[in-house]
């Protein structure tokens, strides 16, 4: 793991800590893997991650696809675990706009 996204991860877990504080260490650990599901599984996915942040209605769209990953890998539950990932991606996505003006200053940021 690159140190960018090392430190992408601890600046998305300390704004997750400040948005829920009456949320537990655990849970908060949930939304980041939740987050960043779609970042492991890149190629199986066919997107690239960052693409994702792009709109709202650019996650929106991608929910078909990983509901359809998560029926082909037999998970017990797909609609609730993508679901789940899903709702790690607009929390993600919050974070993007409010701590970065979007995901294109972000990207342009680790460029400098």
């Amino acid at each position: 793991m690159t140190d960018k996204l090392k430190n992408l991860k601890q600046e998305f877990k300390n704004y997750l800590i400040e948005k829920y504080p009456n949320v537990n260490k655990n849970t908060i650990n949930t939304y980041i893997g939740d987050a960043f599901y779609a970042y492991r599984h890149e190629l199986e996915l066919g997107i690239h991650f960052f693409d994702l942040f792009k709109s709202i209605d650019a996650i929106s769209r991608f929910k078909n696809n990983l509901r359809e990953q998560q029926v082909n890998k037999l998970v017990k539950h797909p609609k609730n675990s993508s679901s789940a990932y899903i709702c790690g991606l607009k929390r993600l996505y919050a974070f993007f706009n409010e701590k970065y003006n979007g995901v294109e200053n972000f990207i342009n940021l680790e460029l400098q």
